[in-house]
C-alpha cells in the first residue's frame, strides 16, 4: 500500500537580522527596525534595500531572500510570526538565538511532503551520524598516537 503524501506549507521569506553589540542594546535595535519597518510601509525605502544595508547576515547580499522554508526548517519564534503574516506584511521585530529580525513573506505554496524528501532527510541525517562518529573515532587515534614524554630535570 502507497501512503499518500502529506500537504505541506512553504513560504518565500526575506527577513533583516540586527544583533545586539557592546555598542546597541537589544532596545536600539528595536527600535532601529521599528524605524526600518515605518520606512518600508511609507515606502521610502524597499525591505531590499534596507536589508542590504542593514542586515548582519550572509542573505543582506540577496536583499535579505532566505528563499523557501519548510516547517521546521527555522527557529520556533520565526516560524510562528513568519506563518502568521500576510503575503508582503513586514513583522514587528521578533527574537530568536541569532538577534532581531524584521521577517516578509512574499510567496506561498502548498507543496506535498513526498517520499523523496523524507529519503533525502534520512540519508542526511545517517551521514551526518556517520561524520561524526568518524571524526570522533579519528581525534581518539590521534589521542592514542600522541607521544607525551614528562621529564623531570634536577640539577
Amino acid at each position: 500500500p502507497v501512503a499518500a503524501a502529506s500537504t505541506i506549507q512553504e513560504s518565500n521569506v526575506r527577513h533583516i537580522l540586527m544583533r545586539p553589540t557592546q555598542l546597541l542594546t537589544a532596545a536600539q535595535i528595536k527600535t532601529n527596525l521599528l524605524e526600518l519597518k515605518q520606512k518600508i510601509a511609507a515606502k521610502s525605502a524597499t525591505f531590499e534595500e534596507l536589508a542590504k544595508t542593514n542586515s548582519i547576515d550572509s542573505s543582506a547580499a540577496k536583499g535579505g531572500e532566505l528563499g523557501w522554508i519548510r516547517p521546521g526548517d527555522t527557529y520556533p519564534e520565526f516560524e510562528a510570526v513568519m506563518n502568521k503574516l500576510a503575503l508582503n506584511e513586514v513583522s514587528d521585530p521578533v527574537e530568536t538565538q541569532l538577534g532581531f529580525h524584521l521577517i516578509q513573506v512574499t510567496e506561498r505554496k502548498a507543496t506535498e511532503d513526498s517520499k523523496e524528501r523524507k529519503r533525502a532527510e534520512a540519508r542526511q541525517s545517517v551521514r551526518a551520524r556517520k561524520s561524526e562518529e568518524s571524526l570522533q573515532d579519528w581525534l581518539r587515534q590521534l589521542r592514542d598516537r600522541a607521544y607525551v614524554e614528562f621529564r623531570n630535570e634536577q640539577k
